[in-house]
């Protein structure tokens, strides 16, 4: 990997679920500037910048021993601590966006953004799985058919059917009886979001489990309760 980022950039995401031994090894990279690839007894100078990532706190990582610290000294150099996705809800809208511009490319899709009111059922969840979380609630959208725009009542769908705060999407006030009439009975929804994933995986369980953020088993639990056969 540091052959191959000569001359850029590397990033090692969870560094401290890193083994120790390895952490050895890479202090030894970062301090003498050089490689010895595999089957070579020649060391290979690098100039590589490295940009490190962990969720945990690095300094009770250092004590429980997770993360070496010399290597710890080596590596802090510039310290950018990044709030979690609650403490900056202003970001939802740009990082929504992104997501499904990505979304798009990789499903072949052309949904167009999200709406005010979508956004609005977002910013009221607290988001303990912070950005990944927020790519899962959309990218589950994608699974629904003909969605141009995503909408709150898409949202509404996903949170019902096993987000971790089912009362962050639901509106802050009651609809009335014409927006009632756009919203199916819970059953019918998550039935209808089952199907719309199998569709689009082509009866892979597996990958519709994975699509919905729910474990196979699960899956065919729903499959059997709703009468779905292949």
């Amino acid at each position: 990997l540091f052959k191959a980022a000569d001359g850029g950039t590397i990033f090692l995401d969870e560094i401290t679920e890193m083994p120790v031994e390895v952490q050895a090894k890479m202090l030894r990279v970062l301090q003498e500037g050089t490689v010895r690839p595999v089957g070579s007894t020649e060391e290979m100078p690098i100039n590589v910048r490295v940009i490190a990532a962990t969720n945990i706190d690095v300094g009770r990582a250092v004590k429980d021993g997770k993360l070496r610290e010399d290597l710890y000294y080596r590596i802090n150099v510039l310290n950018i601590k990044l709030p979690p996705l609650r403490a900056r809800k202003d970001d939802i809208p740009l990082l929504a966006q992104g997501i499904i511009e990505k979304l798009n490319a990789r499903f072949g899709r052309r949904v167009k953004g999200i709406s005010a009111g979508a956004l609005a059922a977002l910013a009221r969840h607290e988001w303990p799985g912070n950005v990944r979380e927020l790519q899962n609630v959309i990218e589950r959208c994608f699974a629904l058919p003909d969605v141009e725009v995503i909408e709150e009542r898409h949202i509404q769908i996903l949170a019902l059917s096993g987000s971790r705060d089912a009362a962050a999407a639901v509106p802050a006030s009651a609809p009335d009886a014409r927006d009632a009439a756009d919203i199916l009975p819970l059953d019918e929804a998550e039935k209808k979001l089952i199907l719309a994933a199998l569709a689009k995986t082509g009866n892979n369980k597996l990958k519709a489990a994975q699509l919905l953020g729910i474990h196979r088993s699960r899956l065919y639990k729903k499959l059997e309760r709703y009468g779905i056969k292949d």
